[in-house]
């Protein structure tokens, strides 16, 4: 695998794709920034975890300041052929925001911040929870209880909230406190 990551063949393909879609992004920020930024940041990642964790950043704002409403193609096809009521009020989700910190933690994580990690980790949850996406809810659960123990575990953490177990929002998502400095040390 390691070998692949440095083909001159594949570095070029993504490069040309790179640049494919920061020209979209160029012409249409509302929709192809969040995804140029996410495409740049996992390029980074092979080279440079700091520039990767910045890239990864601008992703995750770009996600949730350029939120597209979901709509599933079911509901656009029932509406246009039963023409029942117009698709209002459509919650905003932002899978591409959940992608975008689940991405991110795992980068942090190989950088040995675990605590900013975790934080972007539960991030990613809340949004593929608020999207009702189980399924990956439950993958990123297991990730998270493989990487961090059982102590960092999402359905220990719920029990635990009202003993002050660290927990990060969006908010502390990009502290830049000292990462020991954010050990718990009563464990």
């Amino acid at each position: 695998m390691t070998g692949l990551r440095r083909d001159p063949i594949f570095s070029a393909r993504g490069t040309k794709a790179l640049e494919f879609v920061e020209t979209f992004s160029k012409s249409n920020p509302f929709t192809f920034e969040n995804k140029y930024l996410l495409l740049k940041a996992s390029k980074l990642e092979l080279s440079d975890l700091n520039q990767a964790w910045l890239a990864y950043q601008g992703a995750i704002k770009s996600a949730s300041d350029h939120k597209l409403p979901h709509v599933s193609p079911w509901r656009v096809f029932t509406v246009l052929l039963f023409h029942t009521a117009p698709m209002t009020h459509t919650p905003l989700f932002s899978q591409e925001e959940a992608l975008a910190s689940e991405m991110a933690g795992r980068c942090l994580f190989k950088g040995g911040m675990s605590n900013r990690s975790h934080g972007l980790y539960k991030h990613a949850l809340s949004k593929y929870q608020s999207w009702g996406a189980d399924a990956i809810v439950q993958r990123v659960e297991k990730e998270m209880q493989q990487k961090f123990g059982v102590l960092y575990s999402p359905l220990i953490e719920e029990s635990l909230l009202a003993a002050d177990i660290y927990s990060l929002g969006m908010d502390g998502i990009f502290d830049t406190r000292n990462e020991t400095s954010n050990k718990r040390s009563q464990y």
